[in-house]
C-alpha cells in the first residue's frame, strides 16, 4: 500500500529480495544519475574498510541546516520537518556529525549494521519527512552504522553527471516567510500557505501572521512556471 515515493524509497533502503540474496554489494543511483565512467571501477575505489560508502555534502553539515534548505526550496511542509527534529532533540542526538548526499551511496547490503541501519531509515521516513537525508545521520549515529565519506563534489565530479528530472506538475503548498529568507532563517517565521488551483492558475490570498515589512513567497521548481504581481 505505498505510494510511488515510499516505494522507491523502500528499494532505496531495504533493496529488492533478488538483488539482496544474489550479490554482496549494491549501488544506489538516483534517476538524475548518467554515468562515465564504470560503477565497478567506482566500487573497487571507494569501498574500503567500511560497508557503506556516501558522498560528503558539498555545502551542508547539519540536519538544522537539511532542514531549512528543504523549507526554502518548498521540498516539504514545515510540519514533516519539525516533527524529526523535536524527535532527535528528545533522543539527544548531535547534530555536529555532518552530512551525506544520498543521491550516490555504496553498501554491503547483508552486513547485519547496514540492515539495522537500512530498516531504522526506512522506518523514519515513512514516520516522519520524505526527504531522507534529514534522517540518515540520525540512523547513522542511533545504529553505530561506520560508514566512509567520499570528497567529491556529487554535482561536479569524474565519474557521473546529474541531470535534473521534476515530474511536479501542481503546487501543493506555498512557503510564506516573514523577513529576508536570506539573512539567518527563524522557523517560527515560516508558514506554509495551500493555494488555490484552477485548471493551470494558481491563487493565494492571506492574511499576514508577523508584523515585518518583508514577506517572502516561496515557490516550488516547476518548470515553465510564471509568476504575476
Amino acid at each position: 500500500n505505498l505510494d510511488d515515493h515510499h516505494l522507491s524509497r523502500k528499494i532505496k533502503m531495504l533493496g529488492h529480495p533478488i538483488i539482496n540474496k544474489q550479490y554482496d554489494i549494491s549501488v544506489w543511483m538516483d534517476a538524475s544519475i548518467i554515468w562515465k565512467r564504470p560503477i565497478s571501477s567506482f566500487v573497487n575505489q571507494y569501498l574500503n574498510d567500511h560497508p557503506f560508502v556516501a558522498f560528503k555534502h558539498s555545502s551542508r553539515n547539519s540536519i538544522q541546516e537539511e532542514a531549512i534548505t528543504c523549507l526554502k526550496l518548498q521540498k516539504d511542509n514545515k510540519e514533516n520537518i519539525l516533527r524529526p527534529l523535536s524527535f532527535f532533540d528528545s533522543e539527544h542526538f548531535p547534530d555536529n556529525i555532518g552530512l551525506c548526499e544520498m543521491t550516490v551511496f555504496i553498501k554491503k547490503h547483508n552486513d547485519p549494521t547496514v540492515i539495522q541501519a537500512m530498516n531504522l531509515w526506512f522506518q523514519m521516513n515513512q514516520e516522519y519527512s520524505k526527504r531522507d537525508q534529514l534522517s540518515f545521520m540520525y540512523v547513522v549515529w542511533k545504529t553505530g552504522l561506520k560508514i566512509d565519506s567520499i570528497n567529491l563534489s556529487i554535482w561536479s565530479n569524474d565519474w557521473f553527471t546529474n541531470t535534473r528530472h521534476n515530474s511536479k506538475k501542481t503546487i501543493d503548498s506555498i512557503g510564506l516567510y516573514y523577513g529576508d529568507i536570506n539573512n539567518p532563517f527563524i522557523l517560527d517565521n515560516y508558514y506554509d500557505i495551500k493555494p488555490k488551483q484552477k485548471h493551470d492558475v494558481c491563487s493565494i490570498r492571506f492574511t499576514p501572521h508577523l508584523d515585518c515589512r518583508i514577506i517572502t513567497i516561496i515557490l516550488p521548481y516547476i518548470p515553465g512556471l510564471i509568476v504575476k504581481d
